[in-house]
């Protein structure tokens, strides 16, 4: 009988949760900790732990607006849509009616994929923000229909507690943003076809208000570099934590003078801009004296390649920053390029999450002599994406690499090239410790019993597509991969 099933059985025997030695809130600390399906068992095992399991499993509520399958993968997509779509509607009435399971709702999350305008689903999604008064955090995915006016009214109206949304841009309509007050996340995620890119700039009107609106408060932004520009970066000197993608150079230049206790920073640059973001940085390597996590990914379509002075230059940045915990890096260079990054790293002492792409012709013996075991043992969270199409893969090199990572509990372990490795021998001949894994775009959960391990089943395409820190379990696993695709 596993940990789990006997604290269950022991919950079993008690009418009470009170009647178990421990006080409620740190019974609901223990639901909490139990796994989804412990969670539900919850549900039956007296009332007091069906209040508790309810608080822990509907804190977060998914509402499906058809399928995304249906754009994407599934020929079954219409029926799925169907069944999701009943079941959100449920949600919604119990939610409009029942002011007691309302109350334990705190974010919400809409999947946006129906294949008509949704007006009536977006009639009672408003209906079921409306009981919201504890939601603290709101997200829309997909543009189908989009977020529209009345529904960011009745946020702005009904949920007086709200500190994080997540939007899709462009807008392509005018959406009152700046009556939501108080934030302290914006993201605004580009949804975007060619066709639509022009309507970003009618966007930036309401961005800037919006985050004019909220800049005492602000200490999480996601953001476009061509609406950031009308930004007003001096008032945003409490952000701690900001993903800049589509940007220039130019978008840097305020965050260095205005934002010092920046923790987090994600670039994502556009083509041929990247060399400029390097300069910079190293030219202002006293900025941002709090920064422990820095992402820098190359668009790929961007032919430029760095240089040895640009790896000089990010170097430079990287090792004036001893509290850098989290660093991940994408550039396509050639191997004798960015060794010296690579030998760098061990001198970034506190760094234990890390995400490389290695874009090389051939993956040697060689390759591996260049990390330092003693290094590669600090960390415990790794993205490592190996070679291009035409890359031969030597499995012996390759496997003698993976045995330096001794202490992962979470990789993402992406080859470009063809290559006999099964996710099996991986996780048989890897760390001790590892808990999850990313395979060439299958993500894998692993358990361990005494001295057995089993490589689960992957996630499902659409759970892989929106994962988020609450699938993964770990914010440093969620950060390493954020925004790649696999």
């Amino acid at each position: 009988m596993s940990e789990i099933e006997r604290s269950l059985h022991v919950m079993s025997l008690h009418t009470t949760p009170g009647d178990v030695w421990l006080p409620q809130e740190l019974w609901e600390r223990v639901v909490g900790h139990l796994p989804i399906d412990g969670r539900r068992t919850c549900l039956f095992v007296s009332r007091a732990f069906h209040d508790h399991a309810v608080r822990c499993l509907f804190s977060t509520v998914h509402i499906f607006f058809g399928a995304w399958e249906d754009y994407n993968v599934s020929n079954d997509a219409e029926e799925v849509g169907d069944t999701r779509s009943i079941m959100s509607f449920e949600i919604l009435r119990r939610i409009a009616l029942d002011g007691s399971f309302a109350v334990v709702i705190k974010k919400v999350v809409v999947h946006a994929f129906t294949m008509g305008r949704g007006v009536f689903e977006r009639l009672n999604l408003i209906e079921a923000l409306r009981r919201l008064h504890n939601l603290t955090s709101f997200t829309w995915l997909g543009l189908c229909p989009r977020l529209s006016s009345d529904v960011v009214d009745t946020l702005a109206t009904s949920c007086p507690w709200l500190e994080q949304v997540s939007i899709p841009i462009p807008m392509r309509a005018s959406l009152p943003l700046h009556r939501l007050i108080r934030l302290t996340s914006i993201i605004l995620s580009t949804w975007c076809e060619e066709e639509d890119e022009h309507y970003l700039d009618d966007d930036v009107e309401e961005i800037r208000r919006v985050i004019e609106t909220n800049c005492g408060a602000l200490k999480e932004m996601e953001i476009n570099g061509r609406v950031f520009h009308a930004a007003p970066v001096k008032n945003l000197s409490h952000l701690t934590h900001l993903e800049l993608y589509d940007a220039v150079a130019e978008n840097l230049e305020p965050l260095l003078q205005h934002c010092p206790q920046l923790q987090s920073l994600m670039l994502f640059p556009r083509p041929n801009c990247i060399s400029h973001f390097i300069t910079m940085l190293a030219s202002n390597k006293s900025s941002f004296p709090c920064l422990t996590s820095f992402k820098l990914v190359q668009d790929d379509g961007d032919t430029w390649m760095p240089a040895a002075c640009d790896i000089s230059s990010l170097i430079e940045f990287l090792q004036a920053k001893p509290k850098m915990r989290r660093f991940d890096c994408k550039l396509y260079s050639t191997r004798e390029i960015l060794v010296p990054l690579l030998r760098a790293l061990p001198t970034m002492k506190a760094l234990r999450i890390l995400g490389l792409s290695l874009h090389f012709p051939e993956i040697t013996q060689d390759d591996v002599q260049t990390f330092d075991p003693r290094f590669c043992a600090t960390l415990t969270a790794l993205r490592l994406r190996l070679g291009s199409e035409t890359t031969t893969v030597n499995k012996e090199s390759v496997l003698s690499l993976w045995a330096l990572f001794t202490q992962l509990q979470f990789t993402s372990l992406i080859f470009a090239c063809a290559t006999e490795l099964t996710v099996q021998e991986l996780v048989q001949s890897g760390s001790g410790r590892l808990k999850l894994i990313n395979y060439n775009g299958k993500m894998h959960p692993i358990e361990r019993s005494d001295n057995d391990v089993e490589v689960l089943g992957p996630w499902s395409e659409r759970k892989s597509a929106f994962r988020s820190v609450d699938d993964l379990g770990e914010d440093d696993w969620d950060w390493v991969i954020r925004h790649y695709s696999a």
